[in-house]
């Protein structure tokens, strides 16, 4: 649970709260326990708890008006900016994914490759400057047919080091937004983590250097490319993809 889920929850628990002591003191509904604390004194306590709930009612209120439902309109606002942006950098991640699982045979029990492990990735130690000639087709949610690409005779290399330039072009201009602040903490934090991330450190590196360079654990690179892909799809209308077969 983060942060703003557990502020909302805390805030409905102690509205809840108040209205029940609300109910049980000022309007007798429920019925009061039994004590033997003088009618006076319990009667001040009383009192005491009355206002504070009725205080807590009245600045939740005040909270709605003023500060959620203005920051929610925000947050709807600066989605609705960034939505095309982040959509691309799913799916090209996703299409990425896609090849690792095809020219490697990993195993994935879903569609969407959700279920990898490191193990899947731990022998994956570089890439290479072949062609790739990778087939696949997508189906985008606002269609209802699917759409075959292929990667053509682009190598590795290449292909991933555009998707690197474009990436990092659509973060930069994501993170610029004055309005970005209204995001959820964890997808600004996963794309500042991406744009800089090991993996495409080493996407770099092969570009620039080809076969004589090494990367060190560039399957963990991979392995942490990955994960940022999953959380990223929390976020985004990534289409449903299929490999087509060799």
């Amino acid at each position: 649970m983060n942060k703003q889920n557990f502020a909302n929850y805390s805030l409905i628990t102690l509205n809840i709260i108040s209205i029940i002591f609300i109910i049980q003191i000022d309007f007798g509904v429920l019925p009061l326990i039994n004590s033997q604390i003088h009618a006076e004194k319990i009667q001040r306590i009383n009192n005491l708890i009355s206002n504070i709930s009725q205080g807590v009612l009245v600045s939740t209120f005040f909270y709605l008006l003023l500060v959620y439902f203005p920051e929610r309109s925000r947050a709807i606002t600066t989605r609705k900016l960034i939505q095309p942006r982040l959509d691309t950098i799913v799916m090209m991640m996703q299409n990425s994914i896609a090849y690792f699982v095809y020219k490697h045979n990993l195993k994935s029990a879903t569609k969407d490759f959700s279920d990898l492990t490191f193990e899947d990735f731990k022998n994956i130690e570089r890439i290479e400057d072949i062609p790739m000639n990778f087939k696949y087709k997508l189906k985008f949610k606002q269609n209802d047919y699917w759409t075959q690409f292929s990667s053509g005779t682009v190598t590795e290399i290449d292909n991933l080091e555009h998707e690197r330039k474009i990436l990092r072009n659509k973060i930069d201009k994501i993170l610029s937004l004055p309005i970005i602040s209204n995001e959820e903490d964890l997808l600004i934090e996963t794309l500042s983590k991406l744009r800089d991330s090991w993996f495409y450190s080493g996407v770099d590196s092969y570009f620039k250097k080809g076969k004589t360079t090494t990367v060190q654990n560039f399957n963990k690179g991979i392995y942490e490319y990955y994960l940022f892909f999953l959380t990223l799809s929390k976020f985004s209308n990534k289409p449903k993809i299929e490999i087509l077969k060799k």
